[in-house]
């Protein structure tokens, strides 16, 4: 379903950082804290950011589990 929206050229919006996780379907992503914008790129490496991180799982995780 998520490769028919797109192929229409559709954007889809989600809250959710487990949709992320589909690397294989999506090329890129955009992470949005408190209305800003914190970080973009390829899934696999957005969700190694470590402002992306500690945005979503605190300061202690992202340092605990490292983060570039």
């Amino acid at each position: 379903m998520v490769r028919d929206v797109h192929a229409r050229g559709v954007t889809i919006v989600s809250h959710r950082a487990r949709h992320a996780r589909h690397r294989g379907r999506l090329r890129s992503v955009i992470v949005l804290h408190l209305g800003q914008h914190l970080a973009e790129g390829r899934p696999q490496e957005v969700l190694q950011d470590k402002r992306v991180i500690e945005a979503y799982l605190g300061e202690k995780y992202a340092q605990r589990h490292g983060g570039e």
